[in-house]
């Protein structure tokens, strides 16, 4: 269970299963974010729901044998995984930042939009911040 933080400090913490994470609010460090919420997935088995290779799926025929489906029951536990890793990484968001995914639906959905939404601000960040270190040595 988490319990989210209410007011809008850049170190806004929150417990997520028992963890303790800084939440993610688009202006923190993005890269020490991702590797906290990925360690949290870790420890409660569900980081391979960030691996689309590992979802169960069909396995193509060949001239002599039919498409093979995948067993309902790990499309199941799959599904139940997918949308507890969903929820493990909203909770590590502040509420403004997950807004912006209350639509996603997979958890590899979510990760995709918040690296392309903040991996290269936060590369830029550092280019910025660099920058700004060396005019001040000058």
């Amino acid at each position: 269970m988490a319990e989210r933080g209410s007011s809008s400090r850049d170190d806004d913490r929150v417990k997520v299963h028992g963890f303790d994470i800084v939440q993610f609010n688009g202006r923190s460090n993005f890269k020490a974010w991702q590797m906290d919420c990925k360690d949290i997935l870790i420890s409660l088995d569900q980081i391979d729901a960030l691996d689309e290779s590992l979802k169960p799926k069909e396995v193509p025929g060949t001239s002599s044998d039919p498409p093979a489906k995948p067993k309902p029951e790990d499309v199941a536990r799959w599904n139940r995984m997918d949308m507890k890793a969903c929820s493990t990484i909203r909770l590590c968001l502040s509420r403004n930042v997950a807004y912006n995914f209350a639509d996603e639906t997979t958890a590899i959905g979510i990760w995709r939009k918040l690296q392309s939404m903040y991996l290269h601000n936060d590369q830029m960040s550092v280019i910025y911040i660099q920058k700004k270190l060396i005019t001040f040595r000058l």
